[in-house]
């Protein structure tokens, strides 16, 4: 679904990759190695008289870094990689909007990792 055309996306990505590889992963609290990116999906259903409209979503992603840099750094790609996919068309999914609402210093997990959580809001149709 979503959370899979979100991950695919990131994939493509090739700075992306060359910095965390294959490590992004729905709904974990702590990735295995570093550097990872997790990411949440919130589905809002809408109500529309006799026809679909468009699907709304919230998708929350963690960066897991070894440096406060580093993960600022990943939180920008994303970003970026995310609205430069806006109007696209995924998995028989077209994104009509992708839009980064905020991007925010997360937890310092443990002394060695660093973090930001970055939310979008998602409309397919």
């Amino acid at each position: 679904m979503i959370g899979n055309i979100i991950r695919n996306i990131l994939l493509q990505d090739a700075q992306i990759t060359t910095i965390v590889g294959k490590e992004i992963h729905p709904i974990k609290v702590h990735a295995d190695r570093l550097p990872a990116i997790c990411y949440r999906v919130t589905y809002h259903p809408t109500y529309q008289k006799r026809r679909s409209g468009n699907l709304e979503y919230s998708i929350e992603l963690v960066t897991f870094c070894n440096s406060y840099k580093e993960s600022w750094e990943l939180s920008l790609l994303i970003k970026e990689a995310l609205e430069d996919a806006r109007r696209e068309t995924i998995e028989d999914k077209t994104l009509v909007e992708v839009r980064c609402s905020q991007i925010e210093d997360d937890y310092e997990y443990n002394i060695d990792t660093y973090g930001q959580r970055i939310n979008f809001k998602v409309e397919v149709v």
